[in-house]
């Protein structure tokens, strides 16, 4: 019986209808892909939502309790501010700024130079005034600041110190400056100029002797120091906010600390339990001053409805109810 042939391993390719002989070897040409753009992504439909505004720029932290630092704070308020205001004008007109704009925003900053210098020869000025007046141990030329300090000077620290919850006298300075920031200056020296003619007064009296304790005493002196007093509690019926105020200022102007003083000195600032300490020493008078129905008519008579009521308030949120 005869063999079948055995398979073939070849392919046969036909072209127009006749058989070829074996498949060509095949080649390819390898080409590099087309990388594809990555497709953005689409852009969300308007939902009405306000576009976030810019942030304002970080503050560089500095240390308020020195010339330098306070000077730099004011430089760095007034470009930041500036830049900030730039910021926002080109935020609100799609990211870029025109020429007119610039021109008008420089025109509207201007337009704020005057009221930016009193800004500044008023801090400057008050800084001034009380480095002089922190100093009224050695001098006599504001006696009023004495009266006011005596309402409180049982809580100061006899030397130097770094407990934040006592109160060392570097915080007189920080202290004059709010004082005559609440006041105003004209009627600070209002005060200062009575109570000048006071001890004037007290001093021909006792034939050219004089003690701090006889002003202390003296009812005059104690009808200024009402008035002032009155006055200044009235700002604390927003009691937090005027609050912190106070104690920025405070210290953010403490007299220098000695050349010797530890670290813990040269770092001290108020305390919010010492300073609510020395607000109720402060304000003491005026507590009593409102305490009753009574106190309160005559304190309305002296200095109108809406001191009382401020006053009232103040004191409430101080010593409670």
């Amino acid at each position: 019986m005869a063999k079948a042939p055995p398979p073939r391993d070849t392919t046969e390719v036909i072209h127009a209808g006749k058989a070829a002989g074996p498949a060509p070897k095949l080649t390819a040409t390898v080409r590099p892909r087309r990388r594809r753009r990555a497709t953005p992504p689409p852009i969300a439909a308007a939902t009405g939502a306000p576009a976030p505004q810019p942030q304002p720029l970080p503050r560089t932290p500095v240390d308020m309790s020195t010339p330098t630092g306070r000077s730099h704070a004011l430089a760095e308020t007034v470009v930041m501010s500036i830049l900030d205001k730039l910021r926002h004008e080109a935020h609100a007109r799609g990211g870029a700024l025109s020429l007119a704009d610039l021109d008008r925003l420089a025109a509207e900053f201007h337009g704020k130079t005057a009221a930016l210098r009193q800004v500044f020869e008023q801090t400057f000025e008050s800084y001034a005034n009380a480095r002089e007046r922190a100093k009224f141990a050695q001098n006599r030329n504001f006696p009023f600041d004495r009266v006011l300090v005596r309402r409180f000077e049982h809580l100061l620290a006899r030397g130097p110190t770094g407990d934040p919850d006592k109160i060392s006298r570097r915080f007189l300075h920080g202290f004059f400056i709010a004082v005559q920031m609440m006041l105003g200056a004209e009627i600070l020296e209002g005060y200062q100029e009575r109570c000048r003619d006071i001890v004037a007064r007290l001093r021909v009296a006792n034939k050219g002797k004089f003690a701090w304790p006889d002003l202390y005493q003296d009812p005059a002196t104690a009808e200024l120091a009402a008035e002032a007093l009155a006055t200044m509690a009235s700002y604390f019926s927003a009691f937090e906010k005027r609050s912190a105020w106070f104690m920025t200022i405070v210290n953010g102007n403490l007299a220098p600390a000695e050349r010797n003083a530890s670290h813990l000195e040269a770092s001290w600032q108020v305390s919010e339990a010492a300073f609510r300490r020395f607000l109720a020493a402060l304000f003491a008078e005026v507590r009593e001053m409102v305490a009753t129905p009574d106190a309160r008519t005559r304190f309305t008579e002296r200095f109108g409805i809406e001191r009382c009521m401020a006053a009232v308030e103040a004191m409430e949120r101080l010593y409670g109810r």
